[in-house]
């Protein structure tokens, strides 16, 4: 958005009559690009925009990312605006990874942090920085800043939702961190083993990268009166009537299951049914996929699912959303965030 001369004029006679508060409100309905443009009317505007512009930073684009980075390495007082950074499959060049973990600490205010950057965490993780308002944070476990991240995240007891990627476990002696506010995890179950008993049990929602035949171990570790309401995740080298299984075995009070697959897999609809009887707090609803009565479920005393066509694609592969609400079949690259 590029204002004229007299827009920019009317803009600021505006701006001479309305409070703050209300020109603040306008600026959060605003567009990155229209706050920009803002930025450049008056100082007025310029002090009330910057901050909105700099509140959520999405960076999913190397030169995107570069400009950021550089541009609050320039301006220190930028950074403070920061609340929600993500920087997602970006790769960054090693000086600019550097850059963005000497200026990540000036970020102190900060509740969401994804940084799923091979190359950030390949230049050595995210050093010391500590972020008293962190609630959220995404990133990978790789060996040359594995003991890093252990550190931050045993800086931050205040995340409650954790998504790592990490196929190592804690081998190597390293102490298990303690979260204790943390309710949701997605990421691997090998890298559960570097969160305390405390912290696992805790989790109420668990969303894994592959649910196989870990799964009961996983669940084991949350203990017989675990807080877990939903189990979510990839089918890897097991039938969804398995999973159920093991779900009805160590999580009965589960409320909500969304399964993912990469391949086309069966659904023996019986044998889901059965397994579905020791899950008797799930509920559903009836959902269509595409024009045919797929699947149906529910769940309240009793479990049954039945196909009015028995063989339609989505009654036989996981492509479809094919049973909704709180037991949700979809595509692994459909609903992976």
């Amino acid at each position: 958005m590029v204002l004229t001369r007299r827009a920019a004029r009317d803009l600021k006679s505006i701006i001479r009559r309305l409070p703050a508060e209300v020109l603040l409100a306008m600026c959060g309905c605003a567009s990155d690009s229209t706050l920009a443009s803002l930025c450049s009317t008056s100082r007025t505007m310029r002090a009330l925009a910057t901050p909105v512009l700099y509140r959520s930073v999405s960076l999913t684009e190397r030169t995107q990312a570069k400009r950021f980075i550089e541009t609050v390495a320039s301006r220190p007082g930028l950074a403070a605006h920061v609340r929600r950074l993500l920087l997602r499959r970006v790769e960054l060049s090693g000086r600019t990874a550097q850059t963005l973990n000497r200026i990540l600490p000036l970020m102190t205010r900060l509740e969401d942090l994804d940084l799923r950057s091979v190359a950030f965490w390949l230049e050595g993780g995210i050093g010391g920085a500590c972020f008293g308002d962190l609630r959220t944070f995404r990133g990978l476990a790789i060996p040359p800043s594995w003991a890093s991240l252990q550190a931050f995240l045993g800086r931050h007891g205040s995340i409650t939702t954790l998504d790592v990627l990490g196929f190592r476990e804690n081998e190597s002696g390293l102490s298990a961190v303690h979260l204790p506010q943390l309710t949701e995890y997605v990421g691997t179950a090998s890298f559960m083993s570097h969160l305390d008993d405390a912290t696992v049990r805790g989790i109420r929602s668990l969303d894994l990268r592959a649910l196989d035949a870990s799964l009961g171990a996983v669940l084991l570790r949350l203990g017989p009166s675990a807080n877990l309401r939903r189990v979510a995740g990839t089918l890897v080298d097991v039938e969804a009537a398995e999973v159920l299984e093991t779900v009805g075995e160590h999580a009965p009070k589960i409320e909500h299951m969304v399964f993912r697959a990469r391949k086309p897999v069966e659904l023996p609809l019986a044998t889901v049914a059965e397994r579905l009887g020791a899950l008797p707090r799930l509920r559903g609803r009836h959902e269509n996929c595409g024009t045919t009565s797929a699947l149906r479920g529910f769940a309240a005393n009793h479990v049954y699912i039945d196909t009015t066509s028995p063989g339609s694609t989505c009654a036989r592969q996981v492509y479809n959303t094919v049973v909704s609400s709180h037991l949700v079949l979809t595509p692994a690259d459909a609903s992976y965030r």
